[in-house]
């Protein structure tokens, strides 16, 4: 007769034996897992090195300039196009609350902030 030590340990050995082969399919499993991601990063990465080559050609000064010249007809800027600070419109003043003032205000303001 089979003692019961002996089924016992027959049991548990299979029980074992069938844990160790799901554990062992769960880590192939992950490893597949870990090599696709490694390929996945290896082509981003070469995905971001062809982009970065490709973002320094298309702002090379060069080739801008070429464009700049093809496509906007840009011409120097003409001295009479320039003009002084005291050409420009003044901006209105600004009352106390934070709105544009009135006139009576904007005097009261220009004189030193004393109301009349």
């Amino acid at each position: 007769m089979i003692r019961t030590t002996t089924l016992m340990s027959l049991l548990l050995g299979v029980v074992l034996t069938v844990v160790l082969f799901s554990l062992e399919f769960q880590v192939r499993k992950l490893e597949d897992e870990l090599a696709a991601l490694d390929r996945a990063i290896v082509a981003e990465s070469q995905a971001i090195h062809v982009l970065k080559a490709e973002w320094s050609y298309l702002n090379d000064p060069w080739r801008l300039r070429r464009l700049a010249e093809r496509f906007l007809r840009l011409t120097p800027v003409r001295p009479e196009q320039l003009s002084t600070l005291a050409n420009l419109p003044r901006r209105p003043l600004v009352g106390a609350k934070g709105r544009a003032a009135n006139p009576a205000e904007t005097t009261a303001l220009a004189d030193g902030g004393q109301r009349r």
